[in-house]
C-alpha cells in the first residue's frame, strides 16, 4: 500500500546566536509516520510559486500549532497579549487551506491550525482568553507537562470527531491562550470544552476529511482516541 505524502506547516524559533530556525515538534512527524504517512515539513517562508508546484504532490495537509494569528486578519488591533505573529506563515497557510478546499484534499488542523482555519474562512478569535472570558478555565497550561490532560471535551453527536473517538466526551491537554470567538459559517462544531463551552473542534462535513482540534493530540498518542485522529487523517490521504 502506498504511503501518503503529508505536508506539515512549521514556524520559527530563535535558537543560539539569535538566528531564526524553522521549527516543528518531532511529535507531529512521529504521529504521521506511526499512522502510515510520510511527513514533509513546509517552511513558513515557502514562496507561493513553490507551493503551487508542490501542492499537487501532497496527499493531505496538516496545519500545525505555533504562534498567534495576526488579529488584523479578523479586523482587530493587536492586544499586548498577542505576540509573535508571523505574517508569512499566515499567508502560506491561508493559501494552503484555500487550495486544499478547492481540490478536496484532506486537512487536519491542530491548535493554531484550528484558529487560522476559522479566521481564513471568515471567523474571529479571542486574542487572550484569560482577559476576554474571565469565567473560562485556564486553557494556557504551558507551565505543565504537555502530555497531561487538563479538561474534557464534549463531543457533538453525529460529528466526524464522534465517529473517530467514540465517547461522548474525551480528556485533552490544553496549551493555548487564544480560541474561537465567532465561528465561520462554513464550519460545524465537533466539540466544546465541557467546563466553559469554548469551541474545541471544527469540521466541514462536505469535504472528504476536514477536522481541526484546539488541543495537541500529537502529545497524547498513547491514548487510542487520540491516535485515531491521525490514523483516520492518513487513511483519508491514501492515493486513489
Amino acid at each position: 500500500m502506498p504511503e501518503p505524502l503529508i505536508g506539515i506547516t512549521s514556524g520559527y524559533r530563535t535558537i543560539e546566536l539569535k538566528y531564526l530556525h524553522s521549527c516543528l515538534s518531532r511529535k507531529y512527524t512521529q504521529a504521521i509516520i506511526h499512522a502510515g504517512g510520510i511527513p514533509l515539513i513546509l517552511p513558513a517562508n515557502l514562496p507561493a510559486s513553490s507551493l503551487t508546484s508542490w501542492l499537487p504532490k501532497l496527499d493531505g495537509v496538516l496545519l500545525s500549532g505555533g504562534d498567534d494569528v495576526n488579529p488584523r486578519l479578523f479586523g482587530e488591533d493587536q492586544l499586548p497579549e498577542t505576540k509573535k505573529v508571523l505574517d508569512e506563515r499566515d499567508e502560506l497557510e491561508s493559501l494552503l487551506l484555500k487550495s486544499c478546499l478547492e481540490q478536496g484534499k484532506p486537512v487536519f488542523g491542530i491548535c493554531r491550525g484550528l484558529q487560522i482555519i476559522n479566521v481564513v474562512l471568515g471567523g474571529s478569535l479571542f486574542q487572550h482568553i484569560q482577559i476576554q472570558i474571565p469565567s473560562a478555565i485556564q486553557h494556557d497550561r504551558h507551565d505543565d507537562n504537555r502530555e497531561k490532560r487538563h479538561h474534557s471535551v464534549t463531543v457533538t453527536p453525529g460529528s466526524l470527531l464522534a465517529r473517530l473517538t467514540g465517547p461522548t466526551s474525551i480528556q485533552v491537554n490544553t496549551l493555548h491562550h487564544q480560541g474561537i470567538r465567532d465561528l465561520a459559517k462554513q464550519l460545524h462544531i465537533g466539540g466544546k470544552c465541557s467546563e466553559d463551552g469554548l469551541i474545541e473542534a471544527i469540521e466541514i462535513e462536505e469535504q472528504p476529511f476536514f477536522l481541526a482540534v484546539q488541543w495537541h493530540p500529537e502529545e497524547l498518542t498513547e491514548y487510542p482516541e487520540q491516535r485515531s485522529l491521525f490514523e483516520a487523517f492518513v487513511k483519508a490521504c491514501l492515493p486513489g
